[in-house]
């Protein structure tokens, strides 16, 4: 028995892409709904794995920790996804008193063990951190947990931060769904 197509017509679908100021049109036709998943996951699968947010690390701090950026925070730097939910990796230096502000947000003390994978990036392209990213090899820390954060970019989130008391770095990790 042959397959009946769902579409009436065959579907085309061009991609376009940039090579050097060259474009080539490639296409691909298919003609029945389980040719145009394939397609499709074939297409998504093909994206990088890098980040994807275009939000700077001062619009991550504020959407996600605090509003407005309280003065002592330095050294600002982060990475993450911020699409139908979000994964956000930031790290920065501050005042006791902000830390305390962020932590009175709902952050209740942790065990690091139990969060430290949390604070693995998704891959390497991720880290484009100077000094690089490694909260892994921290010995002297601190850690809070925050859960069903609510903020801008979702409406249930969680939130990890992980102070390096040495080096004064404040780490955080926040995932939101």
């Amino acid at each position: 028995m042959s397959e009946v197509p769902l579409f009436p017509y065959t579907a085309m679908l061009n991609l376009f892409t940039s090579h050097r100021k060259r474009f080539h049109t490639y296409q691909f036709s298919f003609h029945t709904y389980n040719q145009g998943v394939f397609l499709i996951a074939l297409l998504i699968s093909g994206c990088g794995s890098g980040p994807t947010s275009a939000n700077t690390p001062e619009k991550m701090f504020t959407e996600v920790l605090q509003k407005p950026i309280p003065d002592s925070i330095t050294q600002l730097q982060g990475v993450g996804d911020t699409w139908q939910g979000y994964q956000v990796f930031l790290r920065f230096q501050a005042a006791k008193a902000d830390i305390q502000s962020i932590l009175q947000s709902g952050y209740k003390s942790v065990d690091c063990d139990a969060i430290s994978s949390d604070f693995r990036l998704p891959d390497p392209s991720y880290d484009r951190f100077d000094p690089p990213w490694q909260p892994q090899a921290i010995s002297s820390n601190q850690c809070w947990t925050a859960n069903s954060v609510s903020n801008p970019w979702t409406g249930s989130g969680t939130h990890h931060v992980l102070i390096d008391q040495q080096a004064k770095w404040i780490y955080f990790a926040g995932l939101g769904i």
